[in-house]
């Protein structure tokens, strides 16, 4: 008879442990966003009159840290059993950003909808909202899941739940050639997600700004003036990464409007001196030339070059 044993691993355990509750963590938090919106599908829909949608944003430089300073307002009037409610909310939690042109997007997307109408919480007539997420945010809960699937998994096996076995003698046959079209496949899939993730980088990082860059050799160059300026710091769990965020404001056509995007660079790097250099050739109050999308004209850019984008996504 053989003798059965089972095969622990601590770090496969901590590790799997770790893994799992991440995945967790997230998973929770996607079911409680998920869960509070629901909710508002509940909500009564009522005539409303749109006052007003606004990007506001900050007249000085913010803190380096500050993040989304940016916030989407509204100021709107409806009537519940007659009698009249002013309501501000666009969703239940301020609509806030670190980038002015993806609030002037979404405010423009809005204005074309030619919203006249608002949520209302019956339990709570002051509380209403002009829009509702979308429930297919549930589908967000399939990007954790893999990761407690693989961290329960390394668990149990460091655990040794997968490693009871009979110490009798193997025979010595193996099929080599099936073995190895199973390592095959194996190192096909795997080539397949790694390459679907790489893709998946590298749209943002290069391949969307590049297209962008070529679209920007038809914009209209007009003056604009520096608002504020300042290096923005994004925090990492490591260390912290930069980047330039010049805010400004143009006409347009007899309008006026802003935007703090510097170049179509995506994301942030390290090296703060290379950024602060930026800044400092953007003082506030200077008058400079910027960019403009003429079909989409609150899209700017002051740097459209392909030069902003470096080499670190390369990496």
């Amino acid at each position: 008879m053989g003798t059965s044993e089972k095969k622990r691993s601590i770090p496969l355990a901590l590790f799997g442990l770790a893994f799992a509750m991440f995945g967790g963590l997230f998973s929770v938090l996607i079911v409680r966003e998920v869960a509070e919106t629901a909710a508002t599908y509940r909500w009564k829909r009522v005539p409303a009159e749109i006052q007003s949608l606004t990007v506001e944003f900050p007249r000085r430089a913010p803190s380096s840290r500050d993040r989304k300073i940016f916030e989407l307002k509204a100021d709107y009037e409806y009537k519940v059993d007659g009698k009249a409610f002013r309501g501000d909310h666009v969703e239940q939690k301020p609509v806030t950003h670190h980038s002015f042109e993806k609030l002037a997007d979404r405010k423009w997307r809005m204005i074309r909808k030619e919203i006249s109408h608002a949520f209302i919480n019956p339990e709570n007539p002051q509380e209403a909202i002009l829009e509702r997420k979308s429930l297919w945010l549930g589908l967000a809960i399939l990007f954790p899941l893999p990761f407690v699937a693989i961290g329960l998994a390394c668990l149990a096996g460091g655990l040794g739940f997968f490693s009871d076995s009979e110490k009798e003698k193997k025979p010595e046959y193996t099929n080599q050639a099936k073995h190895g079209n199973r390592n095959k496949r194996g190192f096909v899939a795997l080539g397949v997600v790694f390459s679907a993730i790489g893709l998946g980088i590298l749209y943002p990082l290069l391949i969307k700004p590049v297209l962008r860059i070529r679209a920007a050799k038809q914009w209209d160059v007009v003056p604009c003036k520096i608002v504020w300026s300042r290096v923005a710091i994004k925090r990492g769990e490591d260390s912290d990464t930069y980047y330039p965020d010049v805010f400004y404001e143009y006409e347009f056509e007899n309008d006026t409007y802003h935007s703090n995007r510097y170049s179509f660079a995506s994301g942030s790097s390290s090296g703060r001196t290379r950024k602060k250099k930026i800044v400092d050739q953007y003082p506030a109050g200077k008058q400079t030339q910027c960019h403009v999308d003429p079909g989409k004209p609150w899209r700017a850019v002051i740097q459209p070059g392909v030069e902003q984008l470096g080499f670190w996504w390369l990496i």
